[in-house]
C-alpha cells in the first residue's frame, strides 16, 4: 500500500506518460526513490527533461494522494499499478501501457478476450451484428470488450451481457463519469456482472483527445479486434492501427460498398484485416489461443472456487473438465488424453453440456 502512494501521486503529475514513468522507474528501480530524489539524480535519464523535473520536484504533497486514494475507496473503485500480479499481461506487452488502471467491477480478467470496435451512427445492420457476434462470442466464454460509446460498442456490451458473458468497458473518462448519459443503466450492470475500467482519475471529462489513448488499451487486452462500420476517419480505425502494432489480429465486417460507415471497413479488408462472415471465422483463429501455454483458461488465484464448482461431478467428469481447460477442446483429443473409452467420454460431455458447465461448438467444447 505505501509504494501504491508513491505510484499514484507520480501518475498523477501532469506530463508524466506512461513512457516517461517506465523510464523513471527503470532507473530508479522504484518510485519512491523517484519522489525522494535531488534534481541532480534526474540528469541523463531518457526522455526526461527540466519541465518534467520541475513538476516533479515542485509536487511534492502526498497528504493530497492519500486523500485521493481515500476517495476512491469511498466511491468502491479500485486500482492497480503497472507492478500488480493482477495486472493484465496482455496490456503490458503493449509499447506504453498504462500505469494505474482505476475500475468498477470484477478485475480478474482470466478469460480469452475480443474487442468489437465501430461506428456511433451505425446503421441497423451493423448494430445487430454487432450484438449478434458479440452474443456468440460471450456463450463461449469469450470476454467482450469495447469503449461504451453509442451504436456499436453499446450494441457489443448489450449482446456479452445478454448471453450472461463477461464484458469489459474501457472509458475515455473517469469510471466515475457516466458518458455517453443514456448508457447509465448499462454502466450499471456491468459494473455488476464484467467490468468498468479507465487509465484516467477520477472526474476527468470525455474529452477528444482522450479516446485514441483509450483505444490502444481496448486493443492491448484483446487478442484480436473486430471493426463492424467505420468511415474512413473513425476512431475505430485506430484501434485496428494500435492492434495490428500490437501483433493482434484484425477481423472486418464487409458491408454496403456505398455506405459512408463502409469505407473505412473496406480499407481495412484491402490492406489484408481478416473478413467476418461468419462466427466461424474468427473460431478458426481462436483455437490455437486456447491451447497455447501462454493464455491460461484458469486463474491460479480461483483454484479452490473451481474445486467447490465441480465437487459433485464424477472423477472422469473432472479430468475431462481439465482437459478442456488446458486447451484440448477437440472430441477426438479428448478421448485420446483422457485415455477413456469413447463411450465414457461421450457420455460426460453429454452430461457436462446438461449440467451447464461446458458448451458444444461444432466438435469442440468449451468451459462455460
Amino acid at each position: 500500500m505505501k509504494q501504491d502512494i508513491y505510484w499514484i501521486w507520480l501518475s498523477r503529475i501532469k506530463g508524466i506518460g506512461s513512457r516517461k514513468f517506465l523510464n523513471l522507474y527503470e532507473h530508479f528501480k522504484s518510485i519512491e526513490k523517484v519522489y525522494n530524489a535531488k534534481e541532480i539524480e534526474f540528469y541523463g535519464i531518457p526522455n526526461i527533461r527540466r519541465t518534467d523535473i520541475n513538476k516533479i520536484l515542485q509536487n511534492k504533497n502526498l497528504k493530497e494522494t492519500v486523500e485521493y486514494i481515500n476517495k476512491l475507496k469511498k466511491q468502491k473503485i479500485g486500482f492497480l499499478t503497472y507492478k500488480d500480479d493482477r495486472y493484465p499481461m496482455l496490456l503490458k506487452e503493449i509499447y506504453d501501457p498504462p500505469i494505474i488502471l482505476y475500475y468498477k467491477g470484477n478485475m480478474e480478467i482470466d478469460k480469452i478476450a475480443i474487442s468489437i470496435v465501430g461506428s456511433r451512427n451505425a446503421s441497423y445492420y451493423g448494430l445487430k451484428i454487432a450484438r449478434k457476434l458479440a452474443y456468440e462470442l460471450a456463450s463461449l466464454g469469450v470476454t467482450i470488450i469495447s469503449g461504451m460509446a453509442r451504436g456499436i460498442d453499446t450494441y457489443a456490451h448489450k449482446g456479452a451481457m445478454e448471453a450472461n458473458g463477461k464484458t469489459i468497458a474501457v472509458l475515455g473518462c473517469g469510471v466515475d463519469v457516466i458518458y455517453p448519459i443514456e448508457n447509465s443503466d448499462l454502466m450499471k450492470e456491468i459494473e455488476t456482472k464484467g467490468l468498468i475500467l479507465s487509465e484516467y482519475p477520477l472526474s476527468t471529462l470525455p474529452k477528444a483527445n482522450n479516446f485514441p489513448a483509450r483505444n490502444r488499451i481496448i486493443s492491448g487486452l484483446s487478442l484480436g479486434t473486430i471493426v463492424i462500420e467505420a468511415g474512413e476517419k473513425s476512431g475505430s480505425l485506430i484501434t485496428a492501427e494500435f492492434a495490428l502494432e500490437q501483433g493482434r489480429n484484425v477481423y472486418a465486417i464487409p458491408n454496403n460498398i456505398d455506405s459512408p460507415t463502409s469505407k473505412g471497413v473496406n480499407s481495412l479488408i484491402k490492406e489484408g484485416a481478416k473478413v467476418v462472415t461468419s462466427i466461424e471465422d474468427i473460431i478458426e483463429d481462436f483455437i490455437p489461443y486456447l491451447k497455447s501455454s501462454k493464455i491460461s483458461l484458469v486463474n491460479e488465484k480461483s483454484k479452490q472456487s473451481q474445486e467447490l464448482k465441480y465437487q459433485g461431478l464424477s472423477k472422469e467428469e473432472k479430468t475431462i473438465i481439465e482437459k478442456i481447460q488446458l486447451g484440448y477442446t477437440h472430441g477426438d483429443e479428448i478421448v485420446r488424453v483422457c485415455n477413456y473409452p469413447v463411450s465414457v467420454v461421450n457420455s460426460c460431455l453429454t452430461i457436462l453440456e446438461l449440467k451447464g458447465f461446458i458448451k458444444k461448438y461444432k466438435n469442440e467444447y468449451y468451459i462455460k
